[in-house]
C-alpha cells in the first residue's frame, strides 16, 4: 500500500463514467494504484464493481463513507471482498487532533509539530506491520523492530546528548515504564491486533493514544480539561465509532 498516491477532486456521486475518467488519468500520472478524492463525494455500486476490478490497492476520500449514505454496505463489501485498503473517516480524526493539540490562543505548539512529521513515518509502520505480520511471529517482529529503534536511538543519544549517572538513576523508574509497557508490551499487542484489522481502522484505533492520555491526566494528575479538548476526544471517538460500524455491517452482511 506504500508508494505514490493519486488525489483528484469531485463533489457528488463518483458514477462508473467518472471513475474511468480519474483512473485514466491516475495512471497517466504514474499513481494508478492509490486514489484519494478530494471533497463530498461517495462511490456508486457501479463505480465500486469497476475500482475493485482494476488494479487499485487503496481508496479513499474525505466524506465518512465511500458509500453512499442511503445504501453504504453493499459498496463496502465489493471493495473489502476485493482485499482493498479504504480510507474513510480519517478526516473527522484529524481534527479530533487538532482539538487535542490546540494550546489556547497560541495554538499548536512546536512539539506537536514534530509529532505531526512523524505522522507519515508512523503510517508506513503501520502499513509494513499489515504486510509482514502475517508472515511471521508477531512477537519476533516486535522484538526485531524495538531492537532496531534502541540501537539508533542510543547512537542519537551518544551523539547528541550529554546524560551523568545520576539522571540514569533518577529517570530509572519512567525509563523502565516507557521501555517495558509503552513500548514492549503496546507495540507487541499492536501487532498481534494488527492481524485481525484493516490498516485504516488499526490507524484510527491507535489516534486514541492522544485521547488515553489526556483523561489519564485528568483522572492521575488532576490536569483541567478545556472545552476543545473535550471536543477533541468526541471527535476521536466518533471516528473510531464510525469505521468500526461500517466494517461491522460490512462482516454481518456478508455472513
Amino acid at each position: 500500500f506504500v508508494g505514490d498516491c493519486y488525489v483528484a477532486r469531485h463533489t457528488g456521486d463518483v458514477t462508473a463514467e467518472v471513475l474511468t475518467g480519474i483512473l485514466a488519468r491516475a495512471r497517466a500520472a504514474g499513481a494508478g494504484q492509490r486514489i484519494l478524492v478530494a471533497g463530498k463525494a461517495v462511490l456508486t455500486a457501479p463505480a465500486a464493481r469497476l475500482l475493485a476490478a482494476s488494479d487499485v490497492l487503496l481508496y479513499g476520500n474525505e466524506s465518512q463513507s465511500v458509500g453512499p449514505e442511503n445504501a453504504p454496505i453493499e459498496v463496502h463489501k465489493i471493495l473489502l471482498g476485493a482485499d482493498m485498503a479504504l480510507l474513510e473517516g480519517v478526516v473527522l480524526a484529524a481534527v479530533g487532533l487538532y482539538f487535542l493539540c490546540m494550546q489556547g490562543e497560541s495554538g499548536i505548539g512546536g512539539g506537536d509539530l514534530l509529532v505531526l512529521a512523524c505522522a507519515p513515518i508512523f503510517a508506513v509502520q503501520i502499513l509494513l506491520v499489515d504486510h509482514f505480520v502475517g508472515q511471521t511471529c508477531a512477537v519476533m517482529l516486535s522484538v526485531v523492530q524495538l531492537g532496531t529503534a534502541g540501537v539508533i536511538s542510543a547512537v542519537g543519544s551518544l551523539l547528541f546528548e550529554s546524560t551523568s549517572p545520576e539522571q540514569w538513576v533518577a529517570a530509572l523508574g519512567p525509563l523502565l515504564f516507557v521501555g517495558v509497557m509503552s513500548s514492549g508490551v503496546a507495540y507487541t499487542l499492536q501487532m498481534v491486533g494488527q492481524r485481525f484489522l484493516q490498516p485504516t481502522l488499526a490507524t484510527l484505533l491507535m489516534s486514541l493514544e492522544s485521547v488515553f492520555a489526556l483523561l489519564a491526566g485528568w483522572v492521575i494528575l488532576g490536569e483541567r480539561l478545556s472545552g476543545p479538548e473535550w471536543i477533541g476526544c468526541g471527535l476521536v471517538l466518533a471516528a473510531v465509532t464510525v469505521a468500526q460500524f461500517a466494517d461491522k455491517l460490512v462482516k454481518e452482511k456478508q455472513e
